[in-house]
């Protein structure tokens, strides 16, 4: 019972803030940013608001960085009697269940924006590979990437637990430095053209939409919804391979980082 108190607790927590984000941004660009389209219904309002927004990318943003924080699940674990083995069980569960929410959050919108705002599909595989990949292998590998990246989060949060808050300021300083120069970096044509390629071949497009968004800020450019569907993809299939293995090394680490995990005083 404690074990599904924790799950539950979790689910709620993280649900109800990113939703709650979500609905926000969505009201924000009805209520505000629409007031300047006076000449638009309802319908091409909408329409417009799901051309401009991605709220998948969004809730996904929202949902890694709230993975990013472990301490205080770990906390409530160990306050309810749970032991660092079921509680990184209990992690592991919950982040599955978000990497599955995540997956068909990403295909209702699909779907809504095909059969109601008819706004292009997501066929990314079909349209290269000539239906090699059909939507069970989008799902799939939609899976295995948001798996990874709210993993890593995860990791990250977990290993950061172990230092004090002068090490954890510090830390976060060198991680951001080194997100702000990458983003830098995909300033080039070149580099940005690579990284594209390599997330679009994965369906990672929310990482994209995500870094972009910091690049048009460097470049003085304003954010919007990028169309991808012209770029070229890698063949996902080695880059998939990669994420799993990576996967696989997280989670090994993860377990020992739980199990250095202490409450502090």
């Amino acid at each position: 019972m404690k074990e599904q108190s924790l799950f539950k607790n979790v689910v709620k927590r993280y649900l109800s803030i990113s939703f709650f984000i979500v609905l926000l941004l969505f009201l924000w660009d009805l209520f505000v940013t629409g007031s300047t389209r006076i000449n638009m219904d309802l319908f091409s309002l909408l329409h417009e608001i799901f051309i401009s927004i991605s709220f998948w990318t969004v809730f996904n943003v929202i949902i890694i960085f709230l993975w990013s924080f472990n301490y205080k699940n770990f906390k409530l674990s160990i306050q309810n009697s749970i032991s660092r083995k079921k509680f990184f069980k209990i992690k592991i569960k919950l982040i599955l269940f978000f990497t599955i929410i995540s997956c068909v959050f990403n295909l209702l919108e699909n779907l809504m924006d095909k059969f109601i705002f008819n706004i292009s599909m997501n066929e990314l595989y079909s349209k290269q590979y000539n239906n090699y990949f059909n939507s069970i292998s989008i799902f799939l590998m939609t899976f295995f990437v948001i798996f990874f990246f709210i993993l890593l989060a995860n990791t990250l949060g977990s290993f950061l637990s172990l230092f004090s808050n002068i090490w954890k300021f510090i830390i976060h300083i060198f991680m951001i430095s080194i997100f702000v120069s990458f983003c830098f970096l995909l300033v080039n044509p070149t580099y940005h053209d690579i990284f594209s390629k390599i997330m679009l071949s994965i369906n990672a497009d929310f990482v994209l939409d995500f870094v972009s968004g910091f690049i048009d800020g460097f470049n003085h450019h304003p954010a919007i919804q990028n169309n991808y569907s012209n770029i070229t993809i890698y063949n996902p299939n080695l880059t998939l391979l990669f994420l799993i293995i990576m996967s696989a090394i997280f989670l090994i680490i993860n377990y020992k980082l739980t199990k250095l995990q202490q409450v502090n005083r």
